[in-house]
């Protein structure tokens, strides 16, 4: 057709251009490279058909010091694997842990949150827009451990906690190793940090 393989609605501007060659002298020079290979393709699939995996990673923690009461919740980063279709959204599951300790009153406590998180959205990659819409969401019920001590006496507690059914949006350009870093404070003496990241990921495993 003469448009060197372009969409034609992405580069308006574009002007064909007869090819040079016929689709029978084409189809030759193929069967002929082919032949000095011996018949077979002999690339690996690092040889320019290696499929690119990405994944959308999270972490993201907590500080509260208000008077007595001392508490660190943190979730270290977790990758969440996703998967695009033809037309640019994508979707992926993955698995978080938070945990915390603290001190308040004389008392220590540690605990365990774990969490599937669900991302969705849309990716945009024209010659003149490129972003990346993330909708990052806590669908599953959390299961949540927690040991506490206080004054010599110990005790704790294991439960599924229902889904929240929380949701935060993200804007990125959706490069890779493009990030975003939030800090802000609730209120005096407590301090919330999250960072959004994408990366690219080992091809999951069969």
């Amino acid at each position: 057709m003469g448009n060197r393989g372009l969409n034609l609605e992405d580069y308006p501007d574009l002007r064909a251009e007869p090819p040079q060659i016929k689709p029978a002298q084409l189809i030759k020079l193929v069967k002929d490279w082919i032949a000095t290979t011996g018949g077979e393709f002999k690339g690996d699939k690092s040889c320019g058909c290696e499929p690119l995996h990405y994944a959308i990673q999270y972490s993201t923690s907590t500080e509260v010091n208000i008077e007595s009461i001392h508490h660190r919740s943190v979730m270290e980063p977790a990758n969440i694997p996703i998967t695009f279709k033809d037309d640019g959204t994508y979707t992926g599951k993955g698995n978080g842990t938070y945990k915390a300790a603290g001190t308040a009153a004389g008392c220590t406590e540690q605990s365990a949150l774990e969490v599937e998180f669900s991302v969705s959205g849309q990716a945009t990659e024209t010659s003149e827009k490129q972003s990346m819409h993330i909708d990052l969401e806590y669908p599953s019920p959390m299961a949540y451990t927690m040991t506490a001590e206080c004054e010599g006496e110990s005790g704790g507690v294991q439960t599924d906690i229902p889904s929240m059914n929380v949701k935060a949006s993200f804007d990125m350009k959706g490069e890779v190793e493009e990030k975003i870093d939030k800090e802000e404070s609730a209120m005096a003496g407590i301090v919330s940090k999250l960072q959004m990241k994408i990366v690219k990921v080992p091809e999951p495993a069969p």
